[in-house]
């Protein structure tokens, strides 16, 4: 598996599950706001979490902020989830 084959694989929550293991692109994974500005609800999203400005969460590693935003999404369904019963 290529390096961005393996960034969509392990981070579908982001961007969306690929329908076969040829294909390129990918879909985001929330149909309400347009895919160009996922990006920047991700830097937003890292920005209010770690307490950065904009150009700080763009020098981080690109994979630290993935595991980042992944780590917050898990949290968020846990907390849907626990207040569901």
């Amino acid at each position: 598996m290529n390096y961005r084959k393996s960034i969509f694989w392990n981070y579908s929550t982001f961007f969306g599950k690929q329908s076969s293991e040829n294909t390129k692109e990918t879909q985001p994974a929330t149909n309400n706001m347009d895919s160009k500005w996922m990006w920047l609800m991700m830097v937003d999203k890292l920005c209010k979490e770690l307490n950065m400005i904009p150009t700080q969460v763009y020098e981080m590693n690109y994979l630290a902020a993935l595991n980042f935003l992944s780590m917050y999404h898990l949290k968020a369904q846990q907390q849907k989830q626990n207040g569901n019963n």
